[in-house]
């Protein structure tokens, strides 16, 4: 015998820091996955919230007078990111000793429109306007009968207006330059890269989430999956009584062929996105289970499964069952 011996503190050799793969889903358990899905969701959510928080740039003519609703779900997180923003500010407010004043309710749950400043202006100034015209009328005479004689109307405001509506009307109907269309095609090009962007972003923190999830419900199914493989391997040894202890132990085998088979196919589906994480990962474990005990039932009642006398004997009712039907038939004709 002989043992060589080599020298490696050359190499300087060091062990892996676990910065480097605590990361990795393999390595999380229960909760810290769980928060990771939650944090993948939070970018899901913000991703769609900056496109439609941009969607006004995009889109500033159809935009102008009209307002951009959110879904309820990117209203409720809008909301609870900028109450969490504002949380630092109201700390501070609190240690100086001033009122922090309360948001009041605005009872929409569903959606909040986004309006430009522009529109708001307008609507304060047609609040203010129809204030002024539901005054009482003795308060409005009083006041004509104190204020200096009635001022003519300017008629060249008037003209104007009409004449700068006249002049956009007007635009519409010219014959567009190359210069506008080009301006066009390049805003539609950079909104159509913006969009592309912002759902390819989306569609990459979608599979990350997947994945998470499937690594969640791995993490139980595989525990349970132990449960069903005694399902089925406890009866085996009672319902066949040939072959030894070889027989049950290759069925066993067999089926937990079946259930890898099963598990990576639901798995590679789930990822696909055709069904839900949770159904592509529990799916061997319902159909192990569902066969376990039924094997159970057979164990109970002495069946024999794995005996071709069994077989030989079912084939022989069901032949019998198909010459009596035929035999009924030939009768009634």
């Amino acid at each position: 015998k002989t043992q060589v011996v080599f020298d490696l503190s050359s190499f300087q050799l060091q062990t892996t820091d676990k910065k480097w793969f605590q990361g990795n889903r393999i390595m999380r358990n229960l909760s810290e996955l769980k928060l990771d899905m939650d944090s993948l969701r939070r970018e899901v959510l913000s991703q769609r919230l900056n496109y439609y928080l941009g969607k006004p740039n995009h889109f500033v003519f159809y935009l102008r007078q009209d307002s951009v609703t959110l879904p309820p779900d990117i209203y409720k997180f809008r909301k609870h990111r900028d109450s969490v923003a504002r949380l630092p500010y109201a700390e501070r407010g609190r240690l100086a000793g001033g009122a922090i004043k309360k948001p009041e309710p605005t009872g929409k749950s569903d959606s909040v429109v986004l309006r430009t400043d522009s529109i708001r202006m307008k609507r304060e100034m047609a609040k203010r306007s129809k204030a002024l015209t539901n005054r009482p009328k003795e308060s409005k005479l009083k006041r004509d009968e104190t204020t200096s004689p009635k001022k003519k109307v300017d008629t060249t405001k008037v003209a104007f207006d009409s004449a700068q509506l006249a002049k956009i009307d007007s635009l519409f109907g010219l014959t567009p330059s190359r210069d506008v269309l080009q301006g066009a095609a390049n805003t539609a090009r950079q909104i159509k890269s913006q969009v592309g962007n912002s759902n390819s972003s989306v569609d990459t923190y979608q599979k990350e989430l997947t994945v998470f999830e499937i690594q969640w419900h791995k993490i139980l199914a595989s525990s349970l999956a132990c449960v069903a493989m005694f399902l089925i391997g406890a009866p085996l040894g009672a319902i066949i009584k040939k072959g030894g202890l070889g027989v049950p132990f290759l069925v066993s085998i067999l089926f937990f062929i079946i259930y890898y088979v099963l598990t990576m196919q639901g798995e590679k589906v789930a990822k696909q996105g055709t069904i839900p994480p949770w159904a592509g990962v529990w799916i061997a474990d319902l159909i192990l289970f569902v066969v376990g005990l039924i094997f159970l039932r057979q164990a109970r009642i002495d069946a024999r499964l794995f005996e071709s006398d069994f077989y030989a004997v079912v084939l022989e009712k069901a032949k019998r069952w198909l010459a009596d039907r035929r035999q009924s038939r030939l009768k009634t004709t």
